[in-house]
C-alpha cells in the first residue's frame, strides 16, 4: 500500500513540473523520432500534456490525438493498480483491463504510427 502512495506523490510531482512555465527546449527528445526521423505514436506527448495543464484542448488535440483519446484508458488501467477492488466489482471495467484489451490497444498504436508517418 505504501509504494502505490510514493506513485501516486511521483505522479502528481510530475504533473506538477509538467506545468512549470519551461520552454520546450527542456523537453526530453523522442530517441525514435532521432534516429530514424519518424514519429513514434508518443510524438508529441509531452506537449500535449502540458496543454492540457494549461487548459489549451485544442493544442492538445493537436499535438497527439490519439494518446489524447487514450487517456481515459490509462485512468482505468490506473486505476487497476490503485483500488483494484472497483475494476473486480464492475463487469465493463475488468473486461476494458484484460490482456486482449491491452494488445489491441498496442496494435492500434502502431496502426496509428504507421499512419502518422505516411
Amino acid at each position: 500500500m505504501k509504494i502505490r502512495i510514493v506513485y501516486l506523490l511521483l505522479g502528481i510531482l510530475l504533473l506538477c513540473l509538467l506545468a512549470l512555465p519551461i520552454g520546450e527546449q527542456w523537453m526530453l527528445p523522442c530517441l525514435f523520432h532521432k534516429f530514424t526521423g519518424w514519429d513514434c505514436p508518443l510524438c508529441g506527448g509531452q506537449r500535449m500534456v502540458r496543454a492540457l495543464l494549461h487548459a489549451d484542448f485544442p493544442a492538445a488535440f493537436a499535438y497527439n490525438p490519439f494518446l489524447l483519446c487514450s487517456l481515459p484508458l490509462f485512468a482505468i488501467w490506473l486505476l487497476r493498480y490503485v483500488k483494484p477492488s472497483l475494476i473486480k466489482n464492475n463487469p465493463f471495467l475488468s473486461k476494458l483491463c484484460s490482456d486482449r484489451i491491452f494488445f489491441l490497444y498496442l496494435f492500434v498504436a502502431l496502426l496509428w504510427g504507421i499512419w502518422r508517418n505516411l
